[in-house]
């Protein structure tokens, strides 16, 4: 699994990215730029669906009296 230190940086870089929209929308690299966004916004969403799934089974062993 991915370090959360990974998704942070992710994240922060799909930031970067949707902040260059306004020098590119609308231009031929714009197109380039958009699908970029959509790419690693889904395996920014996959990698945090991993860690949910984690904490979800954390907790359920917890509350089963796990440990």
């Amino acid at each position: 699994m991915e370090r959360w230190e990974h998704l942070q940086s992710w994240l922060f870089h799909l930031g970067y990215l949707g902040e260059e929209l306004e020098c590119f929308a609308g231009t031929s690299r714009g197109a380039w730029l958009y699908r970029q966004i959509a790419r690693e916004a889904a395996q920014a969403a996959k990698v945090a669906r991993e860690f949910i799934d984690e904490v979800e089974q954390a907790s359920t062993y917890y509350a089963d009296g796990g440990l």
